[in-house]
């Protein structure tokens, strides 16, 4: 048995709502009210610039020089802002969903409906895919909920139609591709498309750590650890291995479950950027005692595989946290469904940020867990695109855990 801190940093700001209820329609007639935002000639000499999209990571000190014209770009996202009305609406039907006694309490929104209601118009959609495959960029799915546009081409593309070019950066000996300066685009494309959800591959990092081995014996549920700690490193020291029937304990959850409060008709979707052996979920179920209920796994794209052995960039080693995150949703609730969502990192998108999506422009699951930060200074011009993200989520009642 292996133990772990979990301890998390709080880093990426989370719309944490709780809300469980089936999602209705609100106005079917909305997206023909959206009008056009987009409505002027598109003129390539009349640029304005996406500020906030270059991390402190890419500096001249771990640059390794411009990456190939010709290296893949695959699945970036392209970020469709909503309008300030749109908005304004927005954060006031959020609230009312949440209020008990108002007229849209709990009548939550499909992505679909979100989309007719918070996205752009269809013209102004139509806009942006035609001037990037005027580029030569292949257009990817319209994200349900209208917020994000996938699309992949060349560095030599995004340099020809963005005016930012790609290079290679070697970070604590690891390499990675991110843009060297800020990207333009055309103003008259400025009030819908915002920018990019990132034009990097720099990882947001797991918040748990390896402490070592510990022996467990099912029969008296006595856990020992067999690790020790220096002197002062800690407080607590870390020596603490706990079993789900230790947690059941200090969170005094045997009421609930002895009353039949275990998660049943419930799903959890977890969140991650490496795939796990289903084998090792399941011993640790059997170990414990807990029901036969393996996670469900959902690959957005291309698996990236134990570890995230096939990402472009060398493996991540994140399958320690899924194990984590989806033994211990599971133990809690041992009888909930873990929908366990992995996307692939790509050579500047992130597969954490993909998989994330699918769980909401999906509606896969009304709770979600993401046990993933970064400094948001490193973020950049992702904040924003997390903050409407997760608005998406609190409009479909999903409950968003960081």
């Amino acid at each position: 048995m292996r133990a772990f801190d979990s301890s998390k940093l709080v880093l990426w700001a989370a719309i944490a709502l709780c809300s469980l209820a089936v999602p209705s329609h609100l106005n079917a007639q909305a997206q023909s009210q959206i009008l056009p935002r987009i409505t002027q000639e598109v003129n390539e000499s009349s640029l304005v610039t996406l500020r906030g999209t270059v991390s402190p990571l890419a500096n001249a000190q771990n640059d390794a020089g411009a990456a190939s014209p010709d290296l893949r770009l695959e699945r970036m996202q392209l970020v469709l802002q909503r309008s300030p009305g749109q908005e304004a609406d927005l954060q006031q039907l959020i609230a009312d969903m949440h209020t008990p006694g108002t007229a849209n309490y709990h009548k939550w929104l499909t992505p679909t409906q979100f989309g007719n209601q918070f996205g752009p118009s269809d013209q102004d959609i139509q806009a942006i895919e035609n001037w990037v495959e005027s580029h030569g960029f292949q257009v990817g799915t319209l994200n349900p909920g209208k917020g994000s546009l996938e699309i992949s081409g060349t560095v030599g593309q995004l340099q020809d139609a963005f005016h930012t070019s790609i290079h290679k950066y070697i970070v604590d000996g690891q390499p990675h591709f991110a843009n060297a300066n800020e990207p333009q685009i055309p103003a008259a494309l400025a009030p819908v498309l915002k920018g990019f959800v990132s034009l990097n591959n720099f990882p947001v990092h797991r918040m748990s750590r390896y402490l070592g081995k510990a022996t467990y014996d099912p029969t008296t549920g006595q856990a020992t650890p067999q690790w020790t700690n220096p002197s002062g490193s800690s407080p607590l020291g870390y020596d603490l291995v706990l079993s789900p029937k230790d947690f059941y304990v200090q969170y005094d959850l045997n009421p609930l479950l002895n009353a039949g409060t275990n998660g049943a008709g419930q799903t959890i979707a977890i969140i991650n950027d490496a795939n796990i052996n289903l084998n090792v979920v399941n011993n640790f179920r059997t170990l414990f005692g807990l029901p036969a209920n393996p996670p469900q796994v959902i690959i957005d794209g291309n698996d990236p595989g134990i570890d995230g052995i096939n990402n472009p960039t060398g493996p991540n080693y994140d399958s320690i946290e899924a194990y984590l995150d989806v033994e211990w949703s599971g133990a809690i609730a041992p009888n909930a469904n873990i929908d366990f969502v992995i996307g692939a990192d790509t050579a500047i998108e992130s597969g954490l940020i993909l998989a994330a999506e699918r769980a909401i422009f999906s509606n896969l699951a009304p709770v979600m867990s993401l046990s993933f930060g970064a400094c948001e200074q490193s973020l950049g011009s992702g904040n924003s695109f997390l903050n409407t993200l997760w608005e998406q989520a609190a409009a479909e009642g999903i409950t968003v855990l960081v």
